[in-house]
């Protein structure tokens, strides 16, 4: 049961980096008033906890007794929202599948109520990251216990939650990339609908490292890829038994793959960034014969979100730690690996952001991070900054480039968003109510950054 809560904490990780202290930024609300009455819409948090209230324009939803955690979302070709990620008890994972109407209210007529839960396994398993398809199936990245130890997964689900068993072998494909435990951390679709994995895992003589798996749509190996579709990759230089664990995976218009995670040098974790051809071999064209080792800051360093403009140039939020503070700063790297003129400080921008879950790049160039505010009164709301392709914040967003939504009166997080056809956006995030459980919160924002407090309400549709 130990290990069961220490996986779904681990899972939880994004509000984990809230507990840190933040950039020394004071920022006050840009749209919201923070002191909005209690509401008691279906759903909401208002009705989950006591003594908190809800901003107007979220909708909180309870899918499990413990939390739960979004990891993605989607708006279908009928403007239903779907949103994927995990629920955990105290014992179990789940996945969890909830759609909603375009106005934030969960469809009565998808699944119970609008909620769909299914069981990842019977044992010790993990649900790491989730994508969502253009055609509404959801493929579901982590790990499955095998009875000794952990081996990477890959399993696909319809729209109505069942497992889709035309993917990989019944649904599901398991691979163990060498001795111990090997987990997915991260998903990303290339445009021919191939699925990249990205991980930790260990080679045959068990150093642990960057592992990459490449499938084809139907779930089966690209054996084009690697050794027959997948890689271990050790970044570390030097004899010391470095620890390798790729957690962002995206590939560029040139279809090669770039990874990023972190490499332990010593008693430091570093951010280690690799591009792989389309074979699987390194690029050599990129950093160091395709790779680079990066010191962002004085203590470890961890790559939480990535992106790649139509220009191949990649994007690389990372938690730092700096001057006794945690923040982000956002990297951008030239096609050759160097650093880009970018930002105030050249190579780097930093805004007031605690954490940075998502980015992306808007059709007019212009950079979006989602992620949170830690708030000077030690509580986090959902936050946004907007960038110039500069690397300079937006002025026109927000409130100089900033929007923070305090949802709740505990701490929240941006965690997924999609960026709809009229430019505005639909966010998935976690709230931690009074009971310190993590709930499920949707909101929507016009391309200002304001929220629309009509979604949740009859008046929205």
């Amino acid at each position: 049961m130990l290990a069961k809560r220490n996986d779904a904490i681990e899972a939880a990780r994004i509000l984990l980096f809230i507990s840190f202290t933040a950039l020394a930024v004071t920022l006050t609300s840009c749209s919201q008033n923070e002191d909005n009455t209690t509401q008691t819409l279906p759903g909401s948090l208002a009705a989950l906890s006591v003594g908190g209230s809800l901003l107007e324009g979220a909708v909180v939803t309870q899918i499990g007794p413990y939390n739960d955690v979004p990891r993605a979302v989607s708006i279908l070709a009928d403007g239903k929202i779907l949103v994927a990620g995990a629920s955990y008890d105290e014992r179990l994972v789940d996945l969890f599948i909830a759609r909603f109407d375009r106005g934030g209210r969960l469809d009565s007529t998808f699944g119970n109520q609008g909620i769909v839960t299914s069981p990842v396994g019977s044992g010790n398993d993990r649900v790491q990251a989730i994508a969502i398809q253009p055609d509404g199936r959801i493929l579901v990245a982590g790990a499955r216990h095998n009875g000794q130890d952990l081996d990477t997964s890959i399993s696909r689900y319809l729209l109505d939650g069942s497992l889709d068993t035309t993917f990989a072998q019944g649904g599901i494909y398991k691979v163990s990339m060498g001795i111990g435990n090997d987990i997915a951390n991260a998903l990303s679709l290339q445009e021919d609908g191939s699925i990249l994995v990205a991980g930790t895992g260990h080679d045959d003589v068990g150093a642990i490292g960057f592992t990459v798996i490449k499938l084809m749509p139907q779930g089966i190996p690209d054996m084009g890829f690697g050794n027959s579709g997948r890689l271990v990759l050790r970044l570390g230089v030097g004899e010391a038994q470095t620890e390798d664990s790729a957690l962002l995976v995206s590939a560029d218009p040139q279809n090669r793959i770039v990874v990023a995670g972190t490499v332990l040098n010593g008693m430091q974790k570093e951010l280690g960034v690799v591009r792989l051809l389309a074979n699987g071999s390194r690029d050599a064209a990129f950093g160091n014969q395709g790779q680079m080792i990066i010191a962002v800051s004085t203590a470890d360093d961890e790559p939480t979100a990535i992106a790649i403009q139509p220009d191949s140039k990649m994007l690389i939020a990372v938690s730092v730690f700096a001057d006794g503070k945690r923040g982000v700063a956002l990297y951008r790297l030239s096609e050759n690996g160097s650093f880009d003129d970018f930002g105030e400080q050249s190579r780097a921008a930093g805004g007031a952001l605690s954490t940075v879950n998502q980015i992306r790049v808007l059709a007019d160039g212009k950079i979006l991070l989602a992620g949170s505010f830690y708030h000077r009164d030690t509580r986090s709301d959902f936050a946004m900054e907007r960038y110039l392709p500069t690397g300079h914040l937006d002025s026109s967003y927000g409130k100089v480039g900033r929007v923070q939504s305090p949802v709740s009166k505990d701490n929240d997080s941006i965690n997924a968003v999609w960026l709809t056809d009229d430019a505005h956006l639909v966010v998935a995030g976690v709230v931690n109510e009074a009971e310190k459980r993590l709930g499920l919160c949707l909101a929507r924002y016009n391309s200002e950054g304001l929220m629309d407090n009509r979604f949740g309400r009859d008046s929205f549709l």
